[in-house]
């Protein structure tokens, strides 16, 4: 085990796991590709590509993501549960559960195969002819692979040159144009691409269950699980192209 409880003064050990459900999807469906930039230097150096400026639900996650670099932290990614009423709480209870319960089996009970899928962005690059983005993704096991809609996806974005921009720069909306095992490529970029973007809205994925563009699949609990369909999805991020 990872940690003690109680500690000596009776508290909880400062090492408990603790693990969260992310923010979920809330309101109605977002619409792509109409947001310009403005340059901003909330973080006092390089241009942050508008991380924290004025987007709530999407600033939240990323900063929930950002906390798993505490030492035992799990996170379940759950933007593909959104409910018809605009809710944030959602009735679609079993993915998050079994989620969640991946991490709490890592965490304090040791199993470490059953939580080896946690996709994660690792990079973002210009493809090789310079007409698209690739997009490499971690945290996949040994036998796990991406899992994409790729047909009339939304979810993706690149900061680029746009002609309905006032200030010449907007996000303008990329659908993935493939998906290997570990990588996702979009095309139809903006010119001069300078980062990409993915889910970063209140509501990203429509308001139908599933709808989310990539996750990667994981095999059940168990037989007595009671899980159907489950996938670990990949969570909203922001990166400059490297």
């Amino acid at each position: 085990m990872h940690f003690t409880f109680p500690s000596p003064d009776g508290a909880t050990s400062l090492t408990f796991p603790y693990g969260w459900a992310q923010l979920n999807s809330v309101n109605k469906a977002c619409t792509y590709g109409i947001e310009e930039y403005q340059s901003s230097k909330t973080d006092g150096g390089d241009d942050d590509f508008n991380v924290w400026l004025s987007h709530g639900f999407p600033q939240i996650r990323l900063a929930q993501s950002n906390t798993l670099s505490l030492k035992n932290t799990f996170q379940a990614v759950i933007l593909d549960t959104p409910v018809a009423s605009g809710s944030v709480h959602s009735p679609y209870k079993q993915p998050v559960g079994a989620r969640l319960a991946r991490g709490g089996l890592r965490l304090a009970y040791n199993m470490v195969n059953e939580d080896v899928v946690r996709p994660v962005v690792d990079s973002v690059k210009l493809s090789s002819g310079f007409d698209g983005i690739e997009i490499t993704i971690s945290g996949l096991g040994a036998s796990s692979h991406l899992v994409c809609d790729v047909v009339g996806s939304l979810g993706f974005e690149v900061l680029g040159n746009v002609s309905w921009s006032k200030t010449g720069m907007g996000w303008k909306s990329t659908p993935i144009s493939s998906c290997t095992d570990n990588t996702v490529v979009i095309n139809n970029i903006p010119k001069n691409a300078k980062a990409v973007r993915y889910l970063w809205y209140p509501t990203p994925c429509g308001m139908k269950v599933g709808q989310c563009p990539v996750s990667a699949n994981v095999t059940h609990l168990g037989d007595s699980s009671g899980e159907k369909e489950i996938k670990m999805m990949l969570p909203p991020f922001i990166m400059g192209l490297s």
